[in-house]
């Protein structure tokens, strides 16, 4: 293997959060089954913006931005789901190249990397979410022309 993607020590409060959300969610919905009467309109309120919350760290942040990456000789092999997901391996010939984009916050400005595939993106790295994402940047500017 000749690089691995290493993420920022923070994604473990994004971890964190996400198994927060999901057993708040499990506890809500469960006493929510063991009453007989209809629920307030505060609590349906409160169980909307879990939901809203789990769906957007489940299926935003940790699908799409928190990926494992191996880059290997001619390979590159993408794990979702902070490396857990299954793993996709992808030939670097395959891409048309690359794109980057820069994400302003309000503390900082974040790169991120953009593996293109008939003008869509396949693969995506973020200097916000993966500690060495200059190398792995450098590595895959060489191999995806």
């Amino acid at each position: 293997m000749e690089l691995e993607s290493k993420f920022k020590p923070w994604i473990n409060i994004l971890t964190g959060l996400f198994i927060l959300f999901t057993g708040l969610l499990i506890f809500s919905f469960s006493q929510l089954l063991s009453i007989e009467k209809i629920p307030s309109f505060g609590v349906l309120i409160f169980l909307g913006l879990l939901v809203f919350f789990w769906i957007w760290i489940f299926f935003g942040e940790i699908r799409t931005k928190a990926v494992k990456v191996s880059i290997e000789m001619n390979n590159i092999i993408v794990s979702q789901y902070l490396g857990l997901g299954r793993k996709k391996i992808f030939n670097l010939s395959e891409f048309d190249g690359f794109k980057i984009s820069l994400l302003p916050s309000e503390y900082d400005t974040y790169e991120f990397l953009y593996l293109m595939m008939n003008d869509k993106k396949i693969v995506k790295l973020s200097e916000f979410y993966h500690r060495n994402y200059s190398e792995l940047k450098t590595v895959l500017a060489k191999k995806v022309t």
